[in-house]
């Protein structure tokens, strides 16, 4: 049980790590011809919302510095917006759109889910221009198996490259998301996530490869998980002051 769980964590850590330093353009000619337009007055409104509900999770400008929330920024538009519909019809079934997304999806309209993800689709990605935020020699194992799998697959499971869809530089197209950036252990319940079909959607096709993909691994890499964990936990935290305890009162004698 426990090796299986440690083979479940590596690709995503080793995929999304390889992946973290990519730098792409935010946005090509044709995923501009294909983009709704959006008005200036919602272009406004969805500013404001991102400042200041969204970045709450997901950071400023969609910069999301925890891995419990994706990063947005830079990410397709029409995949934002896919995921914003799903969300409010309640047929993306993981737990954290469960227990956070479906609430806030539900008090959005179309027009409102246009330009909210017109305007991440528009901000700078994170990553673009850094190298990893990881070190050492299990960073630089799980780069070297994460490119191996995301640029050739797995020929004896039959699992096609993750380039084939995702582009070589994992910028995404018209059909398939950005992964580019993403933290690494989100991108690791993602690929837990597809194959549970517990995501509804276009994406679900990648649910076969992910299933095989992140069993093939091994478990000589699972460091890379905690490695992460560490780095980001002081992250969770990071812009928001815990309540204060209130104080008992003493019992007067």
């Amino acid at each position: 049980m426990k090796s299986t769980k440690i083979k479940m964590t590596v690709l995503a850590a080793a995929a999304s790590v390889a992946m973290s330093w990519l730098s792409a353009p935010v946005a090509s000619a044709q995923d501009a011809a294909a983009a709704p337009e959006v008005a200036p007055a919602d272009r406004d409104w969805a500013e404001y919302k991102a400042i200041t509900t969204c970045a709450w999770c997901h950071g400023p400008q969609g910069r999301s510095i925890s891995p419990i929330y994706p990063a947005l920024a830079g990410q397709k538009a029409w995949y934002i917006l896919e995921q914003l519909q799903a969300f409010k019809a309640q047929t993306r079934r993981d737990p954290y759109a469960m227990g956070m997304m479906w609430g806030m999806a539900a008090q959005l309209t179309e027009t409102h889910m246009i330009a909210l993800a017109d305007y991440f689709s528009k901000q700078s990605p994170p990553f673009a221009s850094k190298p990893s935020p990881f070190s050492g020699s299990k960073a630089a194992a799980a780069i070297q198996v994460g490119r191996g799998i995301y640029n050739d697959g797995i020929a004896a499971k039959g699992v096609p490259p993750c380039s084939a869809c995702h582009q070589a530089d994992a910028a995404g197209n018209d059909q398939f998301p950005r992964l580019a950036g993403q933290h690494a252990l989100y991108t690791q319940k993602q690929l837990i996530a597809l194959p549970r079909f517990t995501r509804a959607g276009r994406h679900e096709r990648c649910g076969s490869s992910a299933g095989e993909a992140r069993y093939e691994c091994g478990g000589a890499l699972s460091g890379i998980a905690a490695l992460d964990r560490k780095d980001r936990a002081r992250d969770r935290t990071a812009g928001f002051s815990r309540r204060a305890r209130p104080q008992k009162k003493q019992k007067e004698r």
